[in-house]
C-alpha cells in the first residue's frame, strides 16, 4: 500500500483546486487512452470527498495515530496545486499568472518532406483551382499554426460540397495538428447550445453537418463565437467563467443553405468543393499513404515555415459566389424581390381588387420604369411575400424606407395625373440600381443579360425630388398616366 505522501503525489497530478466564478471547485485533469488529449472536469468538494471516501491513511497526532480520508489530507496539504482561475493562453501571455492554462501545446513535429498531394488537394478540389482562394485559405490555415494565441480575423471557413468529395480528408488531418485543441463536432447544439465548457480549449473546431443557416437562435451564437474576442463558458451545473476565445471554426456540409450570411457578409469564406475525386479510392488512398509517411509533419513544416500570413489581408475573405448564394438564401422578403426584379429588368403586372373589381396594372418586363406607383409597389411585394410565406410583411412606409436602403438612388416623386397627385418613387436606371446592389452585398452579381438592355447613362436632374415638377424634367419626365401606368428608359 502507498503511503501518505504518495498518494498524495498521485492526486495531485490528476486534481488541483481552482476558483471558478466565486467557488472552489476541484479541477481533473482527463486523459483519453486512445488519443491522448486531456480534458478538465470540475466537481464539487462534497464529490472530490465522496470520491474518495473510502481511501483513508494514518497521521501521527498529538494524540497517537489517526485514521482520515486521503481527499481530506489532500486538502489541507501544503503541497496540493492550486489555481486562481482559468484561462486558455495558446500564445502564453500570461505565464507568471496563477491561473490554469488549459493549453497543452500542439503534438506534430514540424519536419521538411513531401506534403504534395494534400497541397493539390486543397487547391484543386477544396477551392476547385481557384489560385486566388487557395492562397488564401492556406494562409488562413498558416496564421491559425503560426499565431495559435493571435489576434484571429473574425473569419470562418466554410465548405459546400456533397459526400465523399473529400472535405474531410483536407479538414481532418489539419486539425489533428492542434492535438487536444482540435473538436469535430457533427451536432448543432455542440456548437451553439448553451452547455459549452468543450469549446474553451478549442483552436480549431470543425463543425461536420452541424449548422443550418435559418437557425435564427443559433445565428448570434455562432456569429459571436467567430468574431468575439472572450468566451463565455457555462459548464453543466457549475458556475460560468471567461476565457480569451481563440476559436477558428471550419463548417462543412452538404445542404445549400448552410450559413446566416447577411448583405454585407464578411465572416464567412464560402468555397463550393469540386467533386472531381467524388468516391475517387485510389486518390484517397494515394493521400493517405502520403500523409501516413511524414506528410503530415512535412504539412505542419510548410504551414510553420513556408507561408507567408502577410501576403494576404485575411479580414477581407475573396467574395465567392457560394458566399453571394448563402446572401441570398438569408435575405428578407424584400431583399429577394428586389433582387428578382433587377434580375428580370421590369416589374411584373399588378393586380388589384379595386371596389370588388379586379383591375390588372400592367408591368414593364425587359423595360426599366423610371417611375412607379407607391402603392402597386408595395402591393406587387406583399403578393411577393405572402406566395413566399413571409407573414411579417413590411407595411408600406416601412416599405419604402428599407427600398431606399437598398437603392440610394430612389426617391420620393409625386407625379401630376389629371387633376390627382399620386405618390410614387423616382427610379434610377436599371444599371445604377444593380450597381447599388452589388455595393450592399459587396460582391459583383452574374446579372441575367436582357434582349434589349435600358440606358445605363446615369440621370441628373439638378434638383431635389422633391423640389421638382414635370417642367423641371423637360423631355425626360414620365408621361402623365393613370395609377399604375409607368414610363419606361
Amino acid at each position: 500500500m502507498l503511503g501518505l505522501e504518495e498518494q498524495l503525489a498521485e492526486i495531485n497530478r490528476e486534481y488541483a483546486v481552482v476558483m471558478v466564478g466565486g467557488k472552489c471547485c476541484i479541477l481533473k485533469e482527463n486523459c483519453c487512452s486512445l488519443t491522448g488529449k486531456v480534458s478538465i472536469t470540475l466537481l464539487t468538494p462534497n464529490d472530490f470527498r465522496h470520491f474518495f471516501a473510502n481511501k483513508m491513511v494514518e497521521i501521527d497526532t498529538e494524540k497517537g495515530k489517526k485514521e482520515i480520508s486521503v481527499s481530506k489530507a489532500w486538502m489541507e496539504s501544503g503541497n496540493r496545486r492550486q489555481y486562481d482561475g482559468i484561462i486558455f493562453d495558446p500564445a502564453g501571455k500570461y505565464l507568471d499568472s496563477k491561473k490554469y492554462n488549459m493549453f497543452q501545446g500542439l503534438p506534430i513535429k514540424p519536419i521538411k518532406g513531401n506534403c504534395s498531394l494534400m497541397l493539390q488537394h486543397i487547391l484543386n478540389v477544396i477551392c476547385s483551382g481557384n489560385e486566388q482562394h487557395y492562397k488564401y485559405l492556406l494562409c488562413w490555415f498558416a496564421r491559425c499554426i503560426q499565431q495559435p494565441g493571435g489576434q484571429r480575423p473574425g473569419v470562418a471557413i466554410v465548405l459546400r460540397g456533397g459526400q465523399g468529395v473529400g472535405k474531410g480528408k483536407a479538414v481532418n488531418p489539419f486539425g489533428e495538428l492542434f492535438g487536444a485543441h482540435y473538436l469535430h463536432i457533427t451536432s448543432g447544439s455542440q456548437l451553439t447550445g448553451r452547455f459549452n465548457q468543450h469549446l474553451a480549449s478549442g483552436i480549431l473546431v470543425f463543425s461536420d453537418e452541424g449548422v443550418w443557416g435559418g437557425d435564427k437562435v443559433a445565428e448570434g451564437v455562432l456569429k459571436g463565437l467567430i468574431t468575439e474576442g472572450t468566451l463565455f463558458v457555462e459548464p453543466k451545473g457549475k458556475d460560468c467563467y471567461t476565457v480569451d476565445n481563440h476559436v477558428n471554426l471550419i463548417i462543412a456540409s452538404n445542404s445549400k443553405w448552410v450559413t446566416p450570411a447577411g448583405m454585407g457578409e464578411r465572416r464567412f469564406f464560402v468555397l463550393d468543393v469540386s467533386d472531381c475525386h467524388m468516391q475517387d479510392k485510389v486518390y484517397f488512398k494515394a493521400l493517405t499513404d502520403e500523409l501516413e509517411n511524414g506528410g503530415q509533419e512535412a504539412f505542419m513544416y510548410h504551414l510553420l515555415n513556408e507561408v507567408d500570413v502577410d501576403e494576404v489581408d485575411l479580414r477581407s475573405p475573396p467574395r465567392t459566389a457560394g458566399l453571394f448564394d448563402q446572401q441570398l438564401r438569408t435575405m428578407r422578403s424584400i431583399e429577394k424581390w428586389w433582387y428578382q426584379l433587377l434580375c428580370d429588368g421590369g416589374f411584373p403586372d399588378v393586380v388589384i381588387d379595386e371596389h370588388d373589381k379586379l383591375v390588372v396594372r400592367p408591368g414593364t418586363l425587359g423595360e426599366w420604369p423610371s417611375w412607379y406607383s407607391t402603392e402597386d409597389l408595395h402591393f406587387a411585394y406583399r403578393e411577393y411575400a405572402r406566395a413566399n410565406h413571409d407573414r411579417y410583411a413590411d407595411d408600406r412606409m416601412a416599405f419604402t424606407k428599407e427600398l431606399i436602403k437598398l437603392c440610394p438612388g430612389l426617391a420620393s416623386f409625386r407625379k401630376t395625373s389629371g387633376s390627382n397627385r399620386q405618390s410614387g418613387l423616382s427610379i434610377p436606371v436599371l444599371g445604377e440600381c444593380r450597381t447599388a446592389f452589388e455595393n450592399l452585398v459587396k460582391s459583383p452579381i452574374e446579372w441575367p443579360s436582357l434582349d434589349i438592355l435600358p440606358d445605363q447613362r446615369p440621370r441628373d436632374y439638378g434638383l431635389s425630388v422633391y423640389d421638382r415638377t414635370p417642367s423641371d424634367m423637360g423631355a425626360r419626365s414620365p408621361k402623365s398616366f393613370s395609377l399604375g401606368e409607368m414610363s419606361t428608359h
